[in-house]
């Protein structure tokens, strides 16, 4: 047995083996074994591929498919060309929870043979190493009869959208096209690594703040071409404002008497109640209740003359209002 080619300096044989000492990238190559006797010649060959001691990571990055238009029972094939290292794993999510007969072929694409009409709809193609992961959607189209033309992407849309601070936002980017264009968002001419391919193109921004604010663009795309909008988000705010402060009241001892506190503000005010005793010191409320999120008191056995006050506060200001409470006690009368 010998094998074919000259050794590198660091390479033996011994016997029947091949020795490499000392092994660098610069051995990586392919090796050929040759045996041989009186019946006959036989060859193999191995290929040796030698990695770095401490390989650079790589995320995935994937090359996949546009949107893909067959034609009912004829087989598709859905591209998810991944590159990385170590290798990716590869997953396949479909958006519909149905059994659709599919088979995983080299390189991570999909393969779906005599293709039906359940099987249109949403695939991603998820892959995974130890330095990150990337993802990939492409839309399946099963046609029954001649594939519909292309139609280049048409966005509507709002260009000013005004929300309160801490309620959802949602910028709506309504598109229209063959085949169903992909939806992406910039903010600020910033990606914010969302991407949206359901209809209609909703954003969802929960908790809007100040920090939300900024112009975003809907990026719609196809294989017929390509379409821009751009909406600006608004995140408004006020003060606590009283606008209706609590009114005077005088009355018997011993009644119950409801005392309002109207007021606005974005975000939504906190409202505290104070009772100040004109006879003692004292800041504690009598017995009470309190409804419509603190705006309206409800002040049981009423004793004592005081002023009453309310504070309506939130991260932007304060306000305060008070108005005096005056209880009249019966005297006796004896015969």
């Amino acid at each position: 047995m010998k094998v074919l080619g000259r050794y590198p300096p660091n390479v033996k044989q011994i016997a029947h083996y091949l020795i490499i000492q000392n092994i660098t990238i610069g051995d990586t190559g392919y090796y050929t074994c040759s045996a041989k006797n009186r019946a006959g010649l036989d060859i193999k060959t191995v290929h040796v591929l030698v990695n770095a001691t401490n390989p650079t990571l790589v995320a995935p990055v994937i090359i996949a498919s546009s949107d893909v238009i067959v034609n009912l029972d004829t087989e598709a094939v859905i591209v998810c060309n991944v590159t990385g290292y170590p290798t990716p794993d590869i997953k396949w999510v479909y958006d519909h929870d149905k059994n659709i007969s599919t088979v995983l072929i080299s390189g991570g694409s999909l393969r779906i043979p005599n293709a039906t009409s359940e099987a249109s709809g949403l695939y991603t193609c998820i892959a995974s190493n130890d330095a990150g992961s990337a993802k990939a959607f492409v839309f399946l189209y099963v046609v029954h009869g001649s594939i519909p033309p292309r139609v280049a992407p048409v966005i509507t849309t709002s260009p000013h959208v005004i929300v309160n601070y801490y309620t959802e936002a949602e910028i709506i980017c309504n598109v229209t096209g063959f085949p169903t264009p992909h939806i992406t968002w910039e903010y600020d001419q910033i990606m914010k690594g969302l991407t949206v391919l359901i209809s209609g193109g909703t954003l969802p921004i929960p908790n809007a703040t100040n920090e939300a604010s900024g112009l975003y663009t809907c990026i719609a795309s196809n294989d017929a071409g390509s379409a821009k909008a751009f909406v600006r988000l608004e995140v408004v705010h006020d003060p606590s404002y009283i606008f209706s402060p609590p009114e005077p009241f005088s009355g018997s001892a011993g009644v119950s008497q409801n005392i309002s506190c109207k007021v606005s503000g974005h975000p939504q005010p906190t409202i505290t109640w104070k009772f100040t005793s004109f006879t003692r010191q004292t800041s504690v409320l009598p017995a009470h209740t309190l409804f419509e999120n603190g705006e309206v008191l409800e002040i049981s056995n009423l004793q004592e003359s005081g002023i009453i006050s309310c504070k309506a506060i939130n991260e932007f200001g304060k306000d305060e209002a008070s108005a005096h409470v005056i209880v009249h006690h019966d005297s006796a009368v004896f015969g």
